[in-house]
């Protein structure tokens, strides 16, 4: 929540209850207006005078100053996603603001318009449903702007940044993971070990480092029925990630890791897949540890697999190494291993394991 008094402009962490000064002033100003845009970047009008944006990622910040007019109408917004933000000021004028450059353009000064008329004013704009702007002019009659779709987005913004102070190397170069949650952001797991919440339009919301919460190199990510996220790693065990207000990041995190004297514990820290199947159970593949399933015994989370109640197991060593896995329409679970497929009737009661 944002707002705004005469000290200037503040966040407000409802789940934290904790208030915080924004690094810009806005005091002695009248604000118009607050709100957000399809990229989660705020904006406070600041009456007949100015825009202010403000990225809360980022934290940083940019004051648009309105050209000097006499109001003629009331201020309006229009939101084009990746063709920028459109204002209206209430002198008139249309403003495009460059969401790449974090640049505002008068309209009237860009050749279509100008050639038109010099220094043109409009008393309002739309945005159709069908992504067509319409501007009214207050002489030249009504503009239709249609834009050119953009096929393809480099995002540098997610690029390897090595954690602590290793060096950039093959081993911790590339994307291994991405995966849209139900809420449609986009999640991506790095080699680097950062790890990247996107919003639908691919604008970073959050990254998880060693600098808040290191989860370590993704190279799964799977989204159970609870709404639960679990990120599977490599070297830093399986991570899941309950959605809580409450906590800083809005997750609560539970990391699973190896402890050779625990059996019960899960059987390898390298973590290349999870999967839910139609009955809900979990199953969990290993380099190196095969496959394990989750259990709750007692009220605590307990890993099954070849070692402790996964009984029928392959032996010899074999299908340790499971890179991936599905159930098919009949229950039957498939297990893709660097020995070969697997395979085993999903039909089964949680306490015969034995049967697998």
């Amino acid at each position: 929540m944002y707002i705004t008094t005469v000290d200037g402009a503040y966040e407000y962490n409802i789940g934290y209850k904790q208030l915080t000064k924004l690094p810009f002033s806005i005091a002695g100003k009248k604000v118009g207006m607050i709100f957000n845009d399809k990229y989660d970047k705020i904006w406070f009008q600041e009456g007949n005078q100015a825009l202010t944006y403000y990225d809360p990622l980022n934290k940083s910040n940019h004051r648009f100053a309105f050209p000097n007019q006499n109001a003629i109408g009331n201020f309006e917004k229009q939101d084009a996603g990746e063709q920028g933000m459109f204002f209206l000021t209430p002198g008139g004028e249309i403003l495009l603001f460059d969401r790449e450059k974090l640049e505002m353009i008068r309209i009237n000064q860009l050749k279509p318009f100008s050639d038109d008329l010099p220094d043109q004013l409009f008393f309002h704009l739309l945005l159709d449903k069908d992504g067509i702007l319409w501007l009214a002019s207050t002489s030249s009659g009504v503009y239709k702007v249609n834009f050119p779709k953009k096929q393809f987005q480099l995002l540098t913004e997610v690029s390897p940044v090595p954690v602590g102070t290793e060096k950039a190397t093959s081993w911790n170069q590339g994307i291994r993971a991405l995966y849209q949650a139900k809420n449609g952001d986009i999640w991506v797991g790095t080699r680097w070990q950062a790890l990247y919440r996107l919003d639908s339009n691919g604008q970073i919301k959050q990254v998880f480092t060693d600098k808040n919460y290191l989860v370590g190199a993704v190279y799964h990510i799977m989204e159970d029925k609870g709404g639960n996220l679990w990120f599977s790693t490599k070297g830093n065990g399986l991570v899941k990630a309950e959605p809580d207000m409450n906590s800083p990041h809005g997750l609560r995190f539970t990391r699973y890791i190896n402890d050779p004297k625990n059996p019960n514990s899960i059987s390898s820290n390298d973590v290349y897949f999870t999967y839910q199947d139609s009955q809900g159970r979990i199953w969990v593949g290993l380099l190196g540890g095969g496959l394990n399933l989750i259990s709750k015994e007692n009220g605590a989370i307990v890993f099954k697999h070849k070692y402790n109640g996964l009984k029928q197991y392959p032996a010899y060593g074999l299908y340790m190494e499971v890179r991936t896995m599905t159930e098919d329409n009949d229950g039957r679970i498939w297990v893709g291993t660097m020995d070969g497929l697997m395979s085993f009737d999903g039909h089964f009661h949680q306490s015969r394991r034995d049967s697998i």
